[in-house]
């Protein structure tokens, strides 16, 4: 860890200054922002354009209005990282296998844009959705190919940092760290927080199982104590859970995919009868205050929200009206009151009704689709490829991340999705033979 904080001391006073002008400096941030990365540009420091995009990504999260310029800047900064691309396509000679399964739903995207309410924002969510899963995982491979496998260390001291500044400052600044008396950290709510320390465990585990000389055992066991932390202290159940399941699952896969398979259909039919006696377990155990128990059986306030957003399908059914419909409709002050009258806070919660609301069965479908199709794929790579799917899947279930572009979760998917699918990261480990079979 120290010498990493030696090595990247340049990089934490950038991202530092980004901060501090884009607070106090109001514009002067964006000039700032376009001077760094031409000048990372120029020194091929591609591991920390995507690390300052994390970064940026982050801020965006936050509920704060001082950082609120962060939500403009993302955009930019996005729209910067692919030029850098299309204008220097032969150093970016790279075979990408996370975007292409979505082709057709990026396709059904485009045309679910005829009936949307707003162009300007439903363009910008689009184009930003599309050039995320194109770009990223070049600078990704590029990056590796740069830089080698310390790219991936500096991934994950980065995340790790962020979670524990949240941790060493949660008490001496709770209106920063803390939402409606729950703990957020550097995040903007506490689902947000539990979400992200969700991925991270994720990238931390696909990470350490491709490079496992990157960390030692004691570095591991503070980094994943970080992590499980700041789950407990947000509150995010469907976190916990979640990372349970991955952790569940990739014990069985790692012996058998067949026997990980078989007993993944068994919950899945068995779900009704388990979320049943979840609550007299909970209360047997001494968590049903943490767990929320009383809020389970309407996922606190989620259903409420999950069929207003299933009758307003109907008016849509097939192709949706565009990406951000969601968060239109939701947004208007009748719903949001309506909402609020019956005991429901945010937007649809639920990534496949987003998905089914902003462009339709057709675009909801072949997103799935492509989803799954990547991780079978990942499957002849990683026995964790499965597990990640179906702990996403519950996920995903809960929140409505994977839907968006302009986070700080779809990305840290992009980093487990390009590991897993790309020939740059699995070639060497086929010809070791450490990949089990599929």
């Amino acid at each position: 860890m120290k010498t990493y904080l030696k090595e990247k001391a340049q990089f934490v006073i950038l991202l530092s200054l980004w901060y501090i002008t884009g607070v106090y400096g109001d514009l002067f941030v964006y000039p700032l922002v376009l001077l760094s990365l031409l000048l990372m540009r120029k020194k091929e420091m591609w591991g920390d354009m995507i690390l300052g995009f994390f970064f940026i990504l982050i801020l965006s999260d936050n509920r704060h209005y001082y950082l609120f310029f962060a939500k403009d800047l993302k955009t930019y900064y996005v729209v910067i990282l692919s030029a850098f691309y299309f204008f220097n396509r032969k150093e970016f000679d790279y075979v990408n296998n996370v975007y292409r399964p979505f082709i057709f739903f990026m396709i059904v995207a485009v045309l679910a844009m005829y009936d949307c309410v707003s162009y300007a924002v439903t363009i910008q969510k689009t184009a930003s959705y599309i050039l995320l899963f194109v770009i990223v995982p070049l600078y990704i491979i590029k990056a590796y190919k740069e830089h080698g496998e310390g790219f991936f260390r500096d991934i994950i001291y980065f995340t790790f940092m962020i979670l524990l500044i949240g941790i060493l400052i949660g008490h001496g600044f709770n209106n920063f760290t803390y939402y409606v008396d729950r703990y957020c950290g550097m995040l903007g709510n506490p689902n947000g927080l539990a979400l992200y320390a969700f991925l991270s465990f994720l990238v931390v585990a696909v990470v350490n199982s491709y490079f496992p000389s990157l960390f030692t055992r004691i570095e591991l066991i503070v980094i994943y104590a970080v992590v499980g932390y700041s789950v407990y202290l947000s509150g995010g159940r469907d976190a916990l859970f979640s990372i349970l399941i991955f952790l569940f699952f990739s014990r069985f896969y790692r012996m058998s995919p067949f026997i990980g398979f078989i007993i993944f259909f068994t919950i899945t039919f068995s779900y009704e009868l388990i979320l049943d006696n979840l609550a007299p377990v909970a209360q047997a155990l001494g968590l049903a205050k943490y767990l929320r128990v009383d809020t389970l059986s309407d996922a606190s306030g989620r259903y409420v929200a999950w069929n207003f957003a299933w009758e307003e399908i109907q008016n849509s059914f097939y192709l949706g009206r565009g990406f951000a419909y969601d968060e239109y409709y939701f947004g208007l002050d009748e719903n949001q009151n309506y909402l609020n009258w019956m005991g429901h806070q945010g937007g649809v919660h639920n990534t496949y009704l987003s998905l089914w609301m902003n462009t339709g069965i057709i675009g909801f479908v072949l997103h799935f689709l492509a989803f799954v199709y990547s991780f079978y794929k990942g499957a002849t790579n990683s026995f964790m490829s499965y597990p990640i799917m179906y702990a996403i899947l519950f996920s995903i279930t809960y929140e409505s991340w994977l839907m968006a572009s302009l986070n700080p979760f779809t990305i840290q998917f992009l980093i487990i999705a390009t590991l897993l699918t790309s020939s740059y990261f699995n070639e060497e480990r086929k010809k070791e033979n450490i990949i089990p079979v599929h």
